[in-house]
């Protein structure tokens, strides 16, 4: 388990306010005092897009019979074998 994995991004900050934190001593990426990451290069933030999903519907004609006898055969059956120990 990667430990740093678990540490929400830091928020988008503009080079100006970096470029503050940098002069302060104070981390370049989140402005702690705790903690200072070296001077490094910086991707500009930029938001993972987000796949929206949408639901479908499933024509009541796709879902099956109306009569469950079907399955109630099937779960009668797995059930025997489990009791019978196969």
């Amino acid at each position: 388990l990667n430990a740093i994995s678990l540490v929400p991004p830091a928020p988008p900050i503009s080079s100006a306010q970096r470029e503050n934190y940098r002069q302060e001593g104070r981390c370049v990426r989140c402005g702690s005092h705790d903690h200072w990451v070296e001077n490094r290069q910086f991707h500009p933030h930029s938001p993972k897009s987000r796949r929206r999903q949408t639901a479908r519907r499933i024509p009541a004609s796709d879902q099956g019979s109306d009569d469950d006898s079907d399955v109630s055969e099937i779960w009668k059956e797995s059930y025997k074998d489990l009791l019978n120990g196969n």
